[in-house]
């Protein structure tokens, strides 16, 4: 009597992120090659900590079709794992047979470094016998080039006791906002000054001048 292979991967091939910059929205995939005897599935995938698992979702194709019904998944943001499981059931050749399960709309860590996300593929034949393979990738993560950048700051004059003014550029987004991205929000600036640094004790807008591109813009307020 036969044995059914459960899969013919030894592992599951997991592919970088789709992007490797701080605080941008990535994919994560997975990758394995089953055998012809499965008919159920769970693929979970775990993150490293600060990872965004908000907007999470998840697509699974086998053979390179989508599965029909879809994944249904699970997001756990405090174990930071999504669990998709599926039936589907596949022959032919290894092309056929490779499954490729995907986790879109994850927000990578907002800190740059080295990070290792982790996956399950377990398969269940009509048998009932289940058997798991796994995998791992570890990615470095950069400064995102496109968030906005403040310079150094230039004081009017550095003497003790003077009244001086301090100067710093502010670089934007590439939609022309305090943001790497379009999502509307606020666009504040933050100053925080030395200790023993005395402010006006009724500040107005006139106390502060805005440039972009070299023309002064008035504040409101």
């Amino acid at each position: 009597m036969g044995v059914a292979i459960a899969w013919e991967s030894e592992n599951v091939t997991l592919a970088q992120p789709t992007s490797l910059y701080v605080n941008a929205p990535a994919s994560y995939s997975g990758t394995a090659i089953s055998g012809s005897n499965e008919t159920a599935w769970e693929v979970v995938f775990s993150f490293p900590p600060n990872t965004d698992l908000a907007s999470a979702s998840v697509t699974i194709t086998h053979g390179g079709a989508s599965v029909s019904p879809g994944p249904v998944v699970a997001v756990d943001p405090e174990s930071r794992t999504v669990t998709a499981t599926f039936s589907s059931r596949r022959t032919g050749n290894s092309a056929a047979r490779t499954i490729v399960a995907t986790v879109n709309g994850v927000v990578n860590p907002s800190e740059p470094g080295s990070y290792t996300y982790y996956s399950t593929f377990t398969a269940q034949t009509q048998g009932g016998v289940e058997t798991t393979i796994v995998g791992d990738q570890t990615f470095a993560l950069l400064s995102n080039p496109s968030a906005p950048s403040v310079g150094t700051v230039t004081l009017g004059t550095a003497l003790e006791g003077e009244i001086s003014s301090y100067a710093f550029p502010v670089t934007v987004g590439p939609f022309g906002r305090l943001a790497a991205d379009a999502e509307a929000g606020p666009n504040k600036i933050f100053v925080l000054f030395p200790p023993g640094t005395q402010l006006p004790v009724n500040p107005v807008a006139s106390h502060v001048v805005l440039s972009v591109g070299g023309a002064d813009f008035p504040l409101e307020s």
